[in-house]
């Protein structure tokens, strides 16, 4: 995974590149297709959400290859891949209760901690952390926090939760 990072990390920028300086003869067109993806956090001239999820995911298993942890490695995937999508799936949907001065949903919140809890727990029975009861109490913890930054956070978070799971996972 780390060199599949690296390699797609190196062609989403030189996309965004021919994007941005509009190189012909393909520029126009990966202009005219990005621009549909856009939201009020791409407000600049450069389109960096897509580069902010991809390097949101690769970033923990770059940080984390030397280690034998695999929950650490793949806190980004959890946080953006897992639990920041159904945050949006269930908020969008069934989301009725939203937290003071923002647009996101109590029930986005529970969605995310729930849904990237019950991944890990899953796929626990497949490759078996060696978890303590204790330090998988502190696991759930340390997803509920990442839950309550994802809700409060008002800015591009593809950065944030992944290395905020990443630091708090790297401590179990």
């Amino acid at each position: 995974m780390f060199l599949s990072f690296a390699v797609a990390f190196c062609a989403m920028l030189m996309i965004e590149v021919i994007r941005y300086f509009k190189v012909y003869p393909v520029g126009v067109a990966i202009h005219q297709f990005m621009i549909t993806f856009i939201d009020q956090k791409d407000t600049g001239t450069a389109i960096l959400s897509h580069i902010y999820l991809l390097i949101g995911c690769g970033m923990p298993v770059w940080l984390n290859s030397l280690s034998d942890n695999i929950l650490p490695g793949v806190s980004g995937i959890l946080a953006l891949g897992v639990g920041d999508t159904m945050a949006s799936i269930i908020g969008y949907r069934y989301g009725k209760t939203h937290w003071p001065k923002s647009k996101k949903t109590v029930e986005g919140t529970c969605g995310f901690i729930a849904s990237i809890t019950l991944f890990v727990l899953i796929t626990n029975i497949i490759y078996n952390y060696g978890y303590s009861f204790i330090q998988w109490i502190k696991f759930i913890l340390f997803v509920i926090l990442t839950g309550l930054l994802e809700a409060e956070s008002n800015q591009n978070d593809n950065l944030i939760l992944p290395l905020f799971l990443f630091s708090l996972t790297s401590t179990i």
